[in-house]
């Protein structure tokens, strides 16, 4: 009975220690610290991005290519799967393909299938990342020069990629 007992006490011992080793890891891949940063459409919702950046001081939320992108209407969860490098001041680009299409564009890092186009409404609508920020979206420009950004701020789209090709 002794040994029984010490059996499970031991083998509770360990399995808490293999939980407590696996928190970090699973944190390593979040999405927690990207932020929607910045939006960009034109009049008809055919060409736009979203960028996300990694506003976190660790560097370590590798998980953005498997996230899940939202606004009003639509939902997106990205495919691309898990990112390398410190992920710190790092930005994520999510385009429609009229948007990779275009001449000197940087290659979006994701693209917004097809059946999710128009993807955010430029008029007003709330576009999220992982559940962890969102960005309120009220009168978007759609002149196709400016976009839309943190604290509403309207400026010439600079959409950045992963690779830093802007």
């Amino acid at each position: 009975m002794s040994e029984t007992r010490e059996f499970l006490s031991k083998t509770r011992f360990y399995l808490v220690g293999l939980f407590l080793l696996a928190l970090p890891m699973a944190a390593s891949a979040g999405v927690h610290t990207w932020d929607v940063n910045e939006v960009f459409t034109n009049a008809d919702g055919s060409v736009q991005f979203v960028e996300l950046k990694d506003n976190g001081a660790g560097g370590t939320e590798f998980g953005v290519g498997n996230g899940t992108i939202s606004s009003n209407t639509q939902s997106y969860t990205m495919t691309e799967g898990l990112v390398t490098g410190n992920t710190s001041g790092r930005h994520y680009l999510v385009a429609t393909p009229a948007f990779a299409a275009l001449p000197n564009a940087p290659t979006p890092d994701a693209i917004i299938p097809a059946g999710n186009i128009p993807f955010f409404s430029a008029a007003s609508d709330v576009v999220a990342f992982g559940g962890f920020y969102s960005l309120v979206v009220t009168g978007a420009p759609t002149d196709g020069v400016n976009s839309y950004g943190v604290g509403a701020v309207v400026a010439v789209n600079s959409p950045t990629n992963y690779a830093g090709a802007s």
